[in-house]
């Protein structure tokens, strides 16, 4: 199977998926951003598509509107005069409709970032594909809709728009997952040294500072609890995880969280405040993840629960890991999306594509 990946940032290719994954993408600093930056290359991916090279296209969020609506005209015009002629390539997500109208490839949507909502930038994707699929997606799904336009101020009249009705059974969950590259960087089966580890900043979000001062109460009570407030290189990251029988693992900007897989690789036991967001194929309660909500210690008093059998805690490590490989590598993700793609498409599609 040959795909065509259009995003911001890759997330499909150089994963460790089987098929072949052509990049288009905007960002970045690697050499795959570079050679997409041409006009050049544009044209050379819209010919690929009119001669039907590839049998899939994943298309990522559009992260800017081309003409944001609270700006006044002459900032407008001035921005995208400085991006026709000296950022081109930042306009790539805005001319999807020159990309690819015309072209009967499959294509699904592919919703990376971090705000649960699709804004109106989105919606020529949301329309264009068969499936979407949404990291930071509501479990109430009309949220995600919420002041796309004046009338759409509440899901009531969110629920009675036309467009919208026609298009949120497309709309699926999408896991971060993880990498094959960075899978095999992380270390698993070490020996378990302390009770809780935490790295990373307060800045992102409420939930953190006030279970930090959770965590803080935990080690004067004699549990091992393991805390750095800066950013550790990434391979002494990784180790100390796999050195903990618990990562607390809180929402930042989004609930979904590159350290909730990180720490199921490393044999960890991710604890996570209560989601936010639908998801798919979860890490479940009390199995594979400790769950906590935010009201009073009951942080503290999951962990403690935990703790009272260090042996269980490990072995429930050893299935989150085995969870992710079942179903949270980028690989078993890439899976997953094709499947829906079929289970939407019929059988036409199903033969198109089986095989390949």
């Amino acid at each position: 199977m040959k795909i065509l990946e259009i995003a911001s940032v890759s997330m499909i290719y150089n994963s460790g998926v089987s098929a072949e994954v052509v990049p288009f993408v905007t960002q970045g600093s690697s050499h795959v951003w570079k050679e997409s930056r041409s006009w050049k290359r544009f044209f050379e991916i819209r010919a690929a598509l009119k001669r039907g090279e590839f049998d899939l296209v994943l298309c990522g969020a559009n992260p800017m509107d081309i003409w944001p609506s609270d700006r006044f005209f002459l900032r407008n015009a001035a921005n995208m005069l400085n991006r026709l002629v000296f950022r081109p390539y930042t306009l790539w997500m805005n001319l999807l409709p020159a990309l690819l109208d015309g072209v009967d490839t499959p294509m699904l949507g592919t919703n990376w970032v971090d705000t649960p909502m699709i804004g109106r930038h989105q919606f020529y994707i949301l329309k264009r594909c068969a499936a979407y699929f949404m990291r930071e997606c509501p479990q109430n799904i009309w949220n995600a809709f919420l002041f796309t336009s004046s009338k759409r101020n509440d899901t009531i009249n969110v629920r009675r728009d036309p467009f919208i009705k026609k298009q949120v059974e497309k709309i699926h969950p999408l896991p971060i997952g993880i990498a094959q590259g960075k899978l095999e960087k992380i270390p698993f089966g070490i020996p378990k040294k302390t009770d809780v580890f935490f790295a990373g900043g307060l800045d992102a979000t409420p939930v953190r500072r006030a279970g930090l001062q959770l965590l803080e109460e935990l080690g004067r009570e004699g549990y091992t609890v393991d805390v750095s407030m800066e950013r550790l290189p990434q391979d002494i990251f990784f180790r100390r995880c796999a050195e903990a029988r618990i990562v607390w693992s809180p929402e930042g900007v989004g609930w979904d969280c590159d350290r909730h897989y990180e720490a199921a690789a490393a044999g960890s036991v991710p604890l996570i405040n209560y989601p936010t967001i639908r998801r798919h194929a979860p890490f479940i309660g009390g199995e594979t993840a400790l769950y906590y909500g935010m009201e009073g210690d009951h942080l503290k008093r999951v962990v403690k629960d935990a703790l009272r059998d260090s042996g269980r805690v490990e072995r429930m490590g050893a299935a989150a890991r085995e969870h992710l490989l079942q179903h949270h590598t980028r690989s078993k993700i890439l899976d997953y999306m094709l499947e829906t793609l079929v289970a939407r498409g019929g059988a036409d599609l199903r033969n198109r594509l089986v095989g390949k």
